[in-house]
């Protein structure tokens, strides 16, 4: 009985973590990039700033990572839109942006 429920909590668990994953990466996948003219009638929530997920990691592929990172934080702000301010593609990968909410 005890495996029984042991095992019924482990895949529970990882049912409920594999939604929360899911959830999040489609609330990413709704962030778009805009420019100045597309957030006329939208709400600034806040700038986000991303990184690339792995150390020195430079160059096209550095930049897509530190975008969809600072995509996530902009999903959790609630944000449908994001407008880019600052990509530097050098050495130190970062990007920052203005997050808004245009519904």
């Amino acid at each position: 009985m005890k495996k029984t429920y042991l095992t019924f909590v482990t895949i529970a668990t990882g049912i409920s973590l594999s939604a929360c994953s899911l959830g999040q990466l489609q609330k990413t996948s709704q962030v778009h990039d805009a420019n100045a003219t597309m957030i006329g009638n939208c709400t600034y929530l806040q700038d986000v700033s991303g990184f690339p997920s792995k150390e020195n990691l430079a160059g096209p592929s550095g930049i897509e990572e530190a975008k969809k990172d600072a995509r996530k934080k902009a999903a959790k702000a609630n944000a449908s839109h994001i407008v880019w301010t600052n990509i530097e593609g050098g050495k130190r990968t970062f990007v920052v942006g203005q997050a808004y909410a245009c519904r």
